[in-house]
């Protein structure tokens, strides 16, 4: 049976720290996040009203909320800004991947609920994502700039596992769509984000070893 959630709620799970409007509220929040990554491949459906979250919180009044203006607001942009429509049913991980595709790492998360009495901690935990962005961007860089300059070098091949591993996994996603918002510094050194550019250096490395 699919598990009712608030679109928005996408973006609170991702980075929910234990802060909230009651002790009720944050414990029972807390089980719910735990309980949806011990089964990320269970069934949610997004709809525009209460959920599992909302059950505990003092903001709740009957089947609406307190301040229901400003989460349906918060609900329809994250249906618009995830192309997903309000009353879909799709499974937890596929949802939570989206919105961090779509939302949080295309740098749109403030603009939707910059508005939000909680803001501070997403804005604290976005740029502690970034510096850790900056920094793996930065070690592969320099990871790329040591294959390049010596391929026929047989010690290398721990730096090209590393790379491939980075390519392939959701690491270079994430940070190409950084890139793309426009978030990462402009003086970044970023070849490792262009279309071919570890993927051409892979090719020829199989090549010649």
């Amino acid at each position: 049976m699919s598990r009712v959630l608030r679109p928005h709620h996408g973006m609170c799970f991702q980075f929910y720290e234990g802060k909230g409007y009651s002790r009720d509220f944050t414990d029972h929040m807390g089980r719910i996040i735990k309980e949806m990554e011990a089964d990320p491949s269970q069934i949610v459906w997004l709809r525009v009203t209460t959920d599992m979250v909302c059950a505990n919180c003092p903001n709740k009044e009957g089947k609406s909320c307190a301040t229901q203006d400003k989460v349906v607001a918060y609900d329809e942009a994250v249906l618009r800004a995830c192309e997903i429509p309000e009353g879909s049913e799709l499974p937890y991980e596929e949802f939570i991947a989206t919105v961090k595709e779509k939302i949080i790492c295309a740098g749109l998360r403030s603009e939707i609920c910059g508005d939000c009495s909680w803001d501070y901690i997403c804005r604290k935990k976005e740029a502690a994502q970034l510096r850790t962005a900056i920094a793996r961007i930065t070690e592969m860089e320099e990871a790329l700039d040591r294959v390049l300059a010596a391929l026929d070098d047989a010690e290398l091949e721990a730096d090209v596992r590393r790379l491939a591993e980075y390519y392939d996994g959701p690491d270079w996603k994430a940070d190409f769509v950084l890139d793309e918002a426009g978030l990462l510094p402009k003086d970044l050194k970023r070849g490792v984000l262009s279309e071919d550019g570890i993927y051409d250096v892979l090719e020829k490395y199989k090549e010649i070893f």
